[in-house]
């Protein structure tokens, strides 16, 4: 997440690039995996973490946002990404701070006690 974000920061015509495809299935698919797997991973880390609450309350929020995704399905999510898309540099260099400083919050909270 931090590394995401700071490539972001640098280059958004990355995250359009990938952007671009991500309502094919098969990204749908991964999305949807990935986000389950690491909500399922942080819930069973948290009871060794610096901040438990917070890790599992990241996990539990990943989870959800999977189950989102896969109820959404591809065409609401193509016009999300066709909105999302349309936005200037600066939105998405903005979302990139956010996610910078959220992705270190939770490496921080992750580091064992």
């Amino acid at each position: 997440m931090v590394a995401g974000s700071a490539v972001l920061l640098v280059a958004p015509v990355f995250m359009r690039k990938i952007l671009h495809g991500f309502p094919r299935i098969h990204w749908i698919v991964l999305a949807v995996s990935l986000r389950i797997l690491i909500g399922i991973l942080f819930i069973i880390a948290a009871p060794g973490t610096r901040a438990s609450l917070f890790v599992q309350t990241v996990g539990v929020i990943a989870i959800l946002a999977g189950l989102l995704l896969a109820i959404l399905g591809p065409a609401r999510l193509q016009q999300f990404v066709v909105w999302f898309l349309a936005k200037p540099d600066g939105f998405f260099r903005a979302i990139s701070v956010f996610g910078f400083a959220f992705g270190a919050v939770v490496v921080w909270a992750g580091i064992p006690v």
